[in-house]
């Protein structure tokens, strides 16, 4: 039976034979697949999101500043903080602050 399936390219259903075809595929199949290597790469890094101005989140960072520099409170009424406020808040793409060495 084995020998005329083969010669007449009949595909055998008996237990064994649906076992080796298995098997062949399956070897077949291991030996063509690729890994995700070839397809994986690093992403650009993601634009930094900018919050929406609102008083609440301005009213937030300005405590925060304060806490964390250990300024006076009166430091918000300021002229020269309210010209620096008024200054930055016409800009279209952030404000860069400069350090300590670049401020001389």
């Amino acid at each position: 039976y084995n020998k005329w399936a083969q010669d007449s390219k009949f595909e055998s259903m008996l237990p064994k034979a649906v076992a080796k075809c298995r098997s062949n595929a399956i070897q077949k199949a291991s030996a063509s697949q690729t890994g995700l290597n070839n397809h994986l790469h690093n992403l650009p890094p993601k634009a930094e999101h900018v919050l929406p101005y609102t008083d609440q989140l301005f009213h937030k960072a300005a405590t925060e500043w304060l806490v964390s520099t250990d300024q006076p409170i009166q430091a918000l009424e300021h002229p020269s903080f309210h010209l620096m406020i008024h200054v930055a808040s016409r800009s279209t793409h952030g404000v860069k602050i400069l350090g300590c060495s670049r401020s001389r």
